[in-house]
């Protein structure tokens, strides 16, 4: 259709139905995405998280992305803000608002909103201003909405992130600065981040290596005082002795063997990524983080730590496997 044909009464009828049109659709959208994470789809279409798949996937920009994840988990506890978003009284930046100090108080006191003051805040925020809004939500719930992080991206592939910390962030971060000057002489944040970083890596990396240490079982076979409190007969203490013993042997059987950490160290730098494979598109997860060597057979069902028995897999996909093992 041409609109240069319509009128300006027409034109802004059709605006208006539009307009009413986006956001019945946009509502029916919600629905989706939240029948999409109930069942976690995304994952056994090999992405690492539902804002993956709608980015990666859908097309959205991550800031859409957030704000239809905010709207659908909203709309599975309270399912009357569908008619809000339905009717433009509450938008999906207001929703988003909301979520987020959702997010904040539960980081900041380990709580989060009960549904009842959720659906308060919903009747107050309803036709007011981004502003506004978030204005009736900080002074309602006594929290910070704290400022978006930015990141910028150069031409020489350096990058710049610019970051809001409340008082109190800042003041640790200048207490670490302070106790560190001896390692980090250079007195930018950039270089204390880096240096808190690599350690923090380092301590995980080691923490696993002590992890992968085999553990080794006492049998209690040893102590024969023990065995005699059995029984006070030869041929009872013989019995329990072999009872004890049998049943370690079965233990050790069904006992998992650790992977060798240099059969992990070598999986990982070999392949860095998830590869958790969509059996139908033969898209790959990829993601880089949270990675787990796994078994591709099971231990439960006699899988060995063999090479070709081994995969690399995200924290999410390998427990996204366990689930549908459980379920077989």
């Amino acid at each position: 259709m041409n609109l240069k044909n319509l009128t300006d009464e027409n034109l802004e009828l059709r605006l208006k139905k539009l307009v009413k049109t986006e956001r019945k659709i946009t509502h029916l959208v919600l629905l989706c995405i939240a029948e999409i994470d109930q069942r976690k789809l995304y994952l056994k279409k090999a992405y690492p998280s539902l804002f993956e798949f709608l980015v990666q996937a859908h097309g959205y920009s991550p800031s859409a992305a957030m704000r239809r994840i905010d709207g659908a988990r909203l709309l599975q506890q309270i399912p009357d803000v569908a008619e809000q978003l339905e009717n433009g009284s509450v938008n999906l930046s207001q929703v988003a608002l909301l979520q987020r100090a959702d997010r904040e108080l539960k980081r900041e006191i380990g709580t989060t909103i009960p549904l009842e003051i959720k659906r308060v805040l919903l009747a107050k925020i309803e036709n007011q201003t981004q502003i506004k809004t978030e204005q009736m939500i900080a002074q309602t719930l006594n929290v910070n909405l704290s400022a978006k992080n930015k990141t910028i991206q150069h031409k020489d592939e350096s990058v710049t992130i610019t970051v809001t910390l409340t008082k109190e962030q800042m003041q640790i971060l200048e207490k670490a600065q302070a106790a560190l000057s001896h390692a980090v002489p250079e007195k930018n944040l950039a270089s204390l981040v880096i240096y808190l970083a690599k350690n923090e890596l380092a301590r995980r990396q080691l923490k696993n290596k002590l992890r992968s240490l085999p553990k080794f079982v006492e049998t209690g076979l040893t102590n024969t005082n023990s065995t005699k409190t059995i029984s006070t007969t030869k041929n009872t203490t013989t019995t329990a002795v072999k009872q004890t013993a049998g049943n370690f042997r079965q233990k050790s059987m069904l006992r998992r063997k650790p992977i060798p950490p240099s059969i992990k160290k070598h999986l990982l730098q070999a392949q860095p990524q998830c590869t958790f494979r969509d059996s139908q598109t033969g898209k790959i997860c990829g993601s880089r983080h949270f990675l787990q060597v796994d078994h591709i057979q099971s231990v439960s069902r006699h899988g060995g730590n063999e090479l070709d028995n081994l995969q690399v897999l995200c924290g999410q996909h390998n427990r996204y496997k366990f689930r549908q093992e459980m379920n077989e």
